[in-house]
């Protein structure tokens, strides 16, 4: 498999950082009762923790651009795997779709905590890589149920990630 430059780096950042005085990537509020996963907020609305934005994963795009996968929560039965484009790492704009999306036998309540791989290529061949993902099928009470990893491939190039039919328990 080939390796994809994400999480590598050039030089050791070291053990002290300065953190940035507000989110990347806002999550909803409690004001909005039924959130679009990929909707944009008013900072300084009430949030408690019903819905929310996390696990980043970001990748390096060519011309020296980012793409951050996200998870994001509409209700805490409910999440989607979410991106966001970014020209320096800092100033981040949603894309307006899930890239994936709660709804198959499967995944029907969450699709959310994933993970991004370069998956080998032939040569000649356009890159394209996986994205694997924590999914719940809500079968059980409160939409729980039997959790999973799945994943998904990218089309070659900037195309819109495809579901896998297969499944690893």
């Amino acid at each position: 498999m080939d390796r994809s430059p994400t999480h590598r780096v050039e030089h050791d950042p070291g053990l002290e950082w300065q953190k940035d005085a507000g989110p990347a990537i806002e999550a909803p509020p409690d004001t909005d009762p039924d959130p679009d996963p990929a909707a944009v907020w008013d900072p300084g609305a009430p949030r408690t923790g019903i819905c929310g934005a996390v696990t980043p994963n970001v990748v390096d795009l060519p011309a020296g651009a980012y793409r951050m996968y996200y998870a994001g929560y509409q209700t805490p039965q409910r999440a989607y795997v979410l991106t966001a484009t970014s020209q320096d790492g800092l100033a981040w704009t949603k894309h307006p779709e899930p890239v994936l999306a709660p709804g198959g036998p499967l995944d029907f309540a969450k699709c959310s905590e994933m993970c991004v791989a370069q998956v080998p290529k032939a040569p000649g061949q356009p890159a394209r890589y996986r994205l694997f993902y924590e999914a719940c099928d809500g079968t059980a009470v409160d939409a729980r149920g039997v959790w999973r990893i799945l994943s998904a491939t990218s089309a070659p190039c900037d195309t819109p990630l495809i579901k896998l039919a297969a499944t690893f328990d």
